[in-house]
């Protein structure tokens, strides 16, 4: 009796398998790792025969009648083997598959100040039946996932499933093609506003470079983010897909969200997977369109226009940056979803790498791929892209350090970069370097071969070359500038003529000189009379007239003394007779109290009448009034004194000194000091009538050499007003040319007079003209600064002043050769000067060398 058939094992019952696409191709979901795996039509079929009732006579006799092709026991059983390994079957004593960590899935992550999208991609089984092959499933997933890489590593923060499952019904109006429509059409008119009121934008960047605007853009980007992220996780929720983690991730050391909607790999339609990708990005266009619109229409000195416009700004920058197909972004999902090729950036790179090696070490070429062109281009871009991003953080890194920290902070800068390149470098060589030293003898040959030539190349003498941009310019060459500010009177030449050695070129007017020279030759005559007066002495009628004023005075004086004399006997002799009549009034008065007192004795016996008493006291107080007129006048008398003759004499005393004091001056004649500055006031006088004369005689301007004049538009100059020193007129003698090349430091320290030049002037594309270094300028000048014609001074650039770091630039002055050719002052082109001969390497590693930073060259 034969053995009865053997059934299959039972594949999981909890594994989930959906179509991807309209290529026949599947995903199968493990919920309890979360992995991903991709699968083909024919494995599709096996695993889903494997009920644990069926016989593989069964399964096979089905899968022949399915794809009209065989199956054999041996591809059966490798399948089997293959669903074993990643834990899809229930086979009773099975070892577990060994744990190992893996990339979790797609996912999607938004970055803290720049918007990005991460999803981490999904394992691609290739599609042979004989040997299906997917990596191992991850472990169950932790908060802080274990091997993770510098450049990218999360941490799980919570689950938001049931939260997206209780607002998916609410906002079901979002996922309408009349709220894509009308939020398109928001999103362009904001566009189209901020095109319009561009210059506003850039300007407005200045005044917002505060300590506020950071504050603000932190709090706006982490606000936006929230957003962003739900957009994925609920356009995920509202087509049919779970999102279980949402966390903080570290992509190239810059903190981001991420929301994981790795369940958009069980979405069959694209379209539907795409508006998963798309949804977190254009949640930011619309939240960037909104805040335009309130940038430009609130007042712009308020805090909501300031808070729109650092809005605009950064979702302006995250948009742009979130749609790079070169990071692990929107942009890079959108392409991956759209080209339908999962994990396309690993993918990609890994074909890059074994084109590389198969290019460098003669290694096998890798296995075809139905999308292997587009594939290998999209890897070697976005690997060109990792080098050079991580170039120049390290880059930055090290400048940062070496100026805050110096030594150490650069090692440091070197160990971490070893670190980041290690991983990116990695697969470069696997083995293959070995493998061709031993085995590819040819290889190695022409490695040993192409070595050998570079270390020969290196040493030949080669010409050693300073190439530098050229302005032509007349040898002798003459700027007439204004005398003085004036008017433009007349003008004798136009542009293009041949004006003769002495020739008139312009007449200048001024409109005050007629004036100021007559002001000015009349107050040097005055000076010249003043002085002539001071030279010639005292006027002997002069000085007869003071002798006789002197002794006038001092006949006046003695009639003043007598006067004085006279005036004092008298007011003694006043003072005696006003003395006198004073002693009579003083008896009269006593003798009328007297008789007063009398009286009034008799009136009261009225003895005397009423009447005589009252006349008797009349007279008592007339007497008393005499009295007191007297001494009234007394007082006066004392107090005029002679003040009168007193004034006289000194009036005449004073007349006396003034008269014999101006003769003794007068006898003295003039100081030195007087005579000497009268000589410099007409000395000065003289000078300046003799410049104005010599301005008006300027102002004939006249061209010490014949030449060409080169001035545009001279005649249009007359009637303007120039000021003293403006370029009025250039003269140029073309008969003789020569260039200037402007050169950088580090080529023209190696540029001496004598060295040839070879000439390429943009007007004559197919000539060459030879010459040589006539002279190098002495000093170096700073870019935008130009050597003035006339003193070779160094002039104050029109622009800004450039960073001190800029590299200052030589000027050097060749000779051309006699050439057919009609130069023109003014021309340029370009030059290279033969500055010896150098070893190859020499020259290379010179080049190489100043490309990096002086500090670093020791």
């Amino acid at each position: 009796m034969p053995p009865p058939a053997r059934s299959l094992p039972r594949r999981r019952a909890d594994l989930v398998v959906r179509p991807l696409g309209e290529r026949g191709r599947y995903v199968v979901k493990d919920p309890r790792s979360g992995a991903y795996f991709q699968i083909g039509a024919h494995e599709q079929f096996l695993l889903d025969r494997l009920d644990g009732v069926q016989s593989p006579t069964a399964v096979r006799r089905a899968f022949e009648q399915e794809f009209g092709e065989p199956l054999t026991d041996d591809e059966l059983d490798q399948f089997l083997d293959a669903a074993h390994a990643q834990s899809f079957l229930t086979t009773a004593g099975a070892a577990p598959p060994p744990v190992t960590d893996r990339p979790f899935g797609r996912a999607t992550a938004a970055l803290l100040g720049q918007a990005t999208l991460d999803r981490y991609p999904v394992d691609d089984g290739q599609p042979p039946v004989a040997a299906p092959q997917a990596a191992p499933p991850p472990a169950a997933a932790t908060p802080i996932k274990e091997g993770q890489s510098l450049l990218n590593w999360r941490l799980s923060l919570y689950d938001p499933d049931r939260l997206f499952a209780r607002l998916v019904p609410h906002l079901g109006f979002v996922w309408t093609r009349g709220f894509v429509a009308v939020s398109a059409t928001v999103v362009f008119a904001a566009a189209w506003v901020l095109v319009a009121n561009w210059g506003e934008l850039v300007t407005g960047f200045s005044s917002a470079a505060r300590w506020q605007t950071v504050a603000v853009a932190w709090a706006t980007v982490v606000f936006v983010t929230v957003f962003h992220e739900f957009a994925h996780g609920l356009t995920l929720k509202r087509y049919g897909g779970e999102s279980h983690e949402l966390g903080v991730l570290l992509l190239f050391f810059v903190p981001c969200l991420f929301c994981n909607v790795t369940d958009a790999w069980l979405i069959r339609e694209r379209k539907k997977r795409l508006w998963v990708t798309l949804a977190g990005g254009y949640c930011d266009l619309c939240v960037w369109a909104l805040a335009v619109f309130a940038w430009r229409l609130t007042p712009t000195d308020g805090l909501p226009n300031f808070i729109a416009f650092v809005a605009l700004s950064v979702l302006g920058a995250r948009v742009i940056l979130n749609f790079n197909p070169f990071m692990k972004l929107d942009g890079y999902y959108l392409l991956s979803d759209w080209l339908e090729v999962p994990n396309l950036m690993h993918r990609g790179q890994d074909r890059a790498k074994a084109h590389l090696r198969r290019a460098l070490w003669g290694a096998p070429p890798p296995d075809a791929d139905p999308h292997g062109r587009a594939v290998t281009t999209y890897g070697l871009v976005s690997y060109a892209y990792a080098l050079t991003f991580l170039s120049l953080m390290v880059y930055g890194l090290v400048r940062y350090l070496w100026a805050f920290v110096g030594p150490p902070g650069v090692a440091a800068a070197v160990g971490l970069a070893a670190v980041l390149f290690k991983s990116q470098l990695a697969g470069l060589a696997s083995g293959e370097v070995r493998r061709m030293i031993f085995g590819r003898h040819s290889r190695t040959a022409v490695w040993l071969a192409v070595l050998g030539g570079l270390v020969a190349v290196g040493l030949v003498p080669v010409s050693d070359r300073a190439g530098g941009t050229f302005r032509v310019r007349a040898v002798a060459r003459v700027e007439l500038r204004a005398p003085a500010a004036g008017v433009v009177r007349e003008v004798f030449f136009e542009e293009g003529d041949e004006v003769p050695a002495g020739a008139v070129v312009a007449r200048l007017e001024v409109p005050d000189l007629a004036s100021r020279q007559a002001r000015k030759r009349a107050e040097a005559a005055e000076a010249r009379a003043k002085l002539q007066l001071l030279e010639a002495g005292p006027n002997p009628a002069e000085l007869a007239e003071l002798t006789d004023r002197v002794a006038r005075a001092e006949r006046w004086h003695g009639l003043a003394r007598a006067d004085l004399d006279r005036d004092r006997a008298a007011h003694q002799e006043d003072l005696l007779r006003l003395a006198a009549a004073v002693a009579r009034s003083e008896a009269e008065v006593k003798q009328a109290a007297a008789t007063l007192d009398r009286l009034a004795a008799l009136r009261k016996e009225k003895v005397v009448s009423a009447e005589d008493y009252d006349a008797a006291a009349g007279r008592a107080a007339v007497c008393r009034e005499q009295l007191r007129q007297a001494e009234a006048e007394v007082r006066a008398v004392r107090t005029r004194g002679t003040a009168v003759s007193e004034t006289e004499l000194a009036k005449r005393a004073k007349e006396q000194a003034d008269a014999i004091g101006t003769l003794a001056v007068l006898k003295a004649g003039p100081r030195k000091e007087e005579v000497a500055a009268a000589r410099a006031h007409l000395a000065s006088a003289d000078e300046e009538a003799r410049y104005l004369d010599e301005l008006a005689g300027k102002l004939t301007v006249r061209t010490a050499r014949g030449g060409l004049v080169t001035t545009a538009r001279l005649r249009e100059r007359v009637g303007r007003y120039v000021q003293e020193g403006e370029l009025l007129v250039e003269v140029e003698d073309l008969a003789a040319m020569e260039i200037e090349v402007t050169l950088r430091e580090g080529p023209a320290a190696r540029v001496q007079p004598g060295q040839t030049v070879a000439v390429l002037p943009r007007a004559f594309p197919l000539h060459t003209l030879g010459g040589s270094v006539s002279r190098v300028a002495p000093a170096a000048r700073r870019p935008g600064e130009r050597p003035d014609a006339v003193s070779g001074t160094i002039a104050a650039p029109a622009a800004a002043a450039p960073s001190p770091d800029a590299e200052g630039q030589v000027v050097v002055c060749c000779t051309l050769a006699d050439s057919d050719l009609r130069l023109r002052p003014g021309m340029t082109g370009y030059a290279r000067i033969e500055c010896g001969r150098r070893p190859l390497w020499a020259v290379v590693s010179d080049g190489v060398l100043r490309t990096v930073r002086i500090e670093f060259w020791r």
